[in-house]
């Protein structure tokens, strides 16, 4: 009737670790992999990925395992650490179901696009006056519920679903101008 008794799918149970700025979230990034060499990088888009290459070669951690999210199949042993939200939470989901997942660390900063997009910089305004230093992560419910909710705007405002090589350039391909 409605679908009003149907089953919702269940969802991959995200973990949202944000920070100031991407290159905190790098900083972050490089740390994690100095204490837990297992981990893998995946990246929605080449724009990212190629830029955590860069920074982890600076930080002489050649070898650290950065790849795309498409290009990751099949289960691992390593801990997956994503170090971006795709803009469509639909996306996100079917991928990290059809990795097996049950839980998902993503690792975003407030002035990549998609937070831009929606006032990111007043969030970070916000964070320096309660005394937060630039290395510091949020980790709150109530910001993973505000990216999810970000995430269905721009579902609802993109006109065409294209591939990209920057989250940036998608928002655009996509049409999403101003989804606030």
């Amino acid at each position: 009737m409605f679908g009003l008794f149907r089953k919702k799918e269940p969802t991959v149970q995200v973990h949202d670790k944000i920070w100031m700025s991407t290159q905190a979230k790098w900083k972050a990034c490089a740390h994690l992999y100095r204490q837990q060499p297992q981990t893998l990088f995946l990246s929605w888009f080449e724009e990212s990925r190629n830029s955590l290459r860069d920074y982890f070669t600076a930080q002489g951690l050649d070898q650290a395992p950065i790849t795309l999210t498409t290009a990751h199949i099949g289960s691992t042993d390593k801990q997956l650490i994503f170090i971006e939200h795709f803009p469509l939470q639909e996306e996100e989901q079917t991928t990290f179901k059809a990795m097996g997942l049950k839980e998902a660390t993503v690792f975003s900063a407030l002035d990549e696009p998609l937070f831009r997009l929606f006032k990111g910089e007043r969030m970070i305004q916000l964070m320096q006056q309660m005394g937060m230093q630039p290395e510091e992560c949020i980790e709150n419910n109530m910001i993973s519920a505000a990216i999810k909710r970000a995430q269905e705007k721009i579902r609802d405002k993109a006109m065409i679903l294209t591939s990209a090589r920057s989250q940036s350039d998608w928002l655009i391909n996509a049409g999403v101008d101003n989804a606030s």
